[in-house]
């Protein structure tokens, strides 16, 4: 058997690797544990729909793409629209438009 010595450099280089591995695994599941917080977040605070929603909606109900400058500004009520997949936005050479999904018009469609 040969008795050499590892150098110690080469411990290092292990170790290091090691250290790595590990802050790499401590990452990714501290990112999942962020992703079920915001999950959990979002369920506690579902949105509900409300007039506010419904009278911009009804902005979009009956064209395609409108231009953001047609419509009310009112940046919480479209940011809340956009994360419930209400609405669509789109940008063109002309500026941001949005265009109502299916999941607004049903919503739309739903008595109060």
């Amino acid at each position: 058997m040969n008795d050499e010595k590892i150098p110690p450099n080469a411990r290092d280089c292990d170790d290091q690797q090691k250290r790595c591995e590990a802050m790499a695994i401590i990452e990714a599941e501290n990112s999942l544990q962020t992703i079920l917080k915001d999950l959990r977040r979002q369920e506690k605070h579902s949105v509900v729909f409300n007039q506010y929603h419904r009278q911009f909606l009804n902005f979009l109900r009956d064209a395609d793409w409108i231009a953001c400058m047609k419509l009310p500004d009112t940046p919480r009520t479209t940011l809340t629209l956009l994360r419930n997949g209400w609405i669509e936005r789109r940008a063109t050479k002309d500026g941001i438009e949005y265009r109502i999904t299916e999941a607004g018009l049903t919503e739309l469609s739903r008595p109060r």
